[in-house]
């Protein structure tokens, strides 16, 4: 279980945290008449990607037609002609199509020139959302077609809500003073407390520290591939997985062989033993394609 995922809030009543900007949001887009471009602005994890899925969902958008697009890997001129073809297309199940537009500020200038015709005039059964950590890296005219929101971080108090409903409902012990070091730890993002508290719940207090002091280390990305890489999946998600990770092949392999190496020392694990015995050799030379022929390996080898 990924409790980051299974308790991704579905609904403008269930999102914890930004009161003014989710009242505003609804009473907006419950208008006759309401912007189709917007903006989401605030640091990574705080909750940028949830919320503009919950605007996809109470515009009459179905989880199929929601396209999300990373510009980290997709930023150039090429991407955004595919959009805007695409943007003719009907909705395949619901009456809208919401492109998620993440990591907007590394888009190329090639990309948010040519995207400024159909921000400013996009289909009506058509949204964009862009969401961004800094929207200063964004082209005026750009930022001038949307309407911006500031996406905040939980307060404590949030956090602590959070998490004290999560223990409860997994039925799962956890002390006061582990919450409290949770809470501390991740000031005030939604995405790394569910994180955390699944790294840290089973265990011992005097053991919370370390694992604490290595999840400064770790990318949820990178967590989610080793995850895939253990259960099993179909490779369509592992490539999807792999689309997300943005770190030199060479730091996801050494992340990957220490937390296969984890499993394997707390308990027998075939898996795990596969899994590294096909990360043994770099990817110095390789690079991603290693990286992508190792994952391939894995789960359909």
């Amino acid at each position: 279980m990924a409790y980051h995922l299974d308790y991704r809030p579905s609904s403008f009543d269930n999102y914890l945290g930004n009161k003014a900007t989710v009242k505003s949001l609804k009473a907006l887009l419950s208008k006759e008449k309401h912007p189709h471009t917007f903006l989401f602005c605030g640091e990574s994890g705080c909750g940028k990607t949830t919320l503009a899925r919950i605007v996809a969902s109470f515009v009459g958008c179905a989880e199929a037609d929601i396209v999300e697009v990373n510009l980290s890997n997709n930023r150039g001129i090429d991407t955004a002609r595919e959009i805007i073809e695409r943007c003719q297309l009907s909705p395949m199940f619901g009456s809208k199509i919401v492109y998620i537009l993440d990591e907007a500020h590394k888009s190329t200038n090639e990309f948010q020139n040519a995207m400024l015709k159909v921000l400013e005039e996009s289909p009506k059964h058509v949204y964009f959302i862009l969401c961004t950590t800094d929207p200063n890296k964004l082209i005026p005219t750009v930022r001038k077609r949307c309407t911006p929101y500031e996406i905040k971080k939980l307060t404590e108090n949030e956090t602590k809500e959070l998490l004290t409903k999560i223990i409860k409902d997994e039925k799962i012990k956890v002390s006061d003073i582990v919450l409290e070091k949770i809470i501390k730890k991740v000031d005030g993002c939604p995405r790394d407390s569910l994180v955390l508290l699944e790294k840290v719940k089973d265990l011992d207090e005097d053991e919370v520290d370390n694992a604490i002091i290595d999840f400064s280390n770790e990318k949820e990305e990178i967590i989610s591939l080793c995850r895939r890489l253990l259960k099993g999946c179909s490779w369509n998600m592992m490539a999807n997985a792999l689309s997300k990770v943005t770190d030199e092949p060479e730091t996801v392999r050494r992340a990957i062989l220490g937390y296969c190496s984890a499993v394997l020392l707390k308990e027998e694990n075939s898996r795990a033993a596969l899994i590294i015995d096909c990360f043994k050799s770099h990817f110095y030379d390789s690079g991603k394609a290693g990286l992508i022929a190792a994952c391939y390996e894995v789960i359909c080898g």
